[in-house]
């Protein structure tokens, strides 16, 4: 059922909050904006809210200790995920990962941008910076949070 919520949670919530730059220009003297997926250095702003809001879900469908117990299994994965990294490539162990031209993407796809994430959100949440529940809207923009 995690699975489940963490896809639908996708569906609704995490396609909003993605790594979305946009595009500007005059089509016929009017200013046109079209989204436009970025590089997947932010991979994490779609898995990590993901994640953050799925375990919301679980502590209303389930239980809080249901929610904590998820948050607890995650970070043995994130510490598994970056204990792989520091032999291999410390850049993978990042939220942010600035990829070289030509670099793979799939080669940093682990736990951190969805269990790091999750946690950063957690974080911000519990130093009261972000609204609880449903009504958290963050935008990233160069490299600043505005709320």
């Amino acid at each position: 059922m995690d699975v489940v919520l963490h896809e639908i949670t996708h569906s609704y919530f995490g396609n909003g909050v993605t790594y979305v730059t946009f595009n500007f220009f005059l089509d016929s003297s009017s200013l046109v904006v079209l989204p436009r997926h970025a590089d997947a250095s932010h991979f994490w702003l779609n898995e990590g809210w993901t994640t953050y809001i799925e375990r919301l879900l679980q502590q209303i469908l389930h239980s809080p200790a249901h929610r904590g117990f998820s948050f607890l299994i995650g970070s043995k994965m994130l510490y598994d995920d970056l204990q792989f990294y520091e032999q291999r490539n410390k850049k993978y162990q990042k939220l942010q990962i600035e990829f070289e031209k030509g670099e793979n993407p799939d080669d940093a796809y682990s736990g951190v941008p969805y269990e790091k994430g999750a946690n950063f959100i957690l974080h911000i949440g519990q130093c009261n910076l972000v609204a609880r529940g449903f009504g958290i809207l963050m935008v990233f923009q160069k490299g600043c949070w505005v709320v």
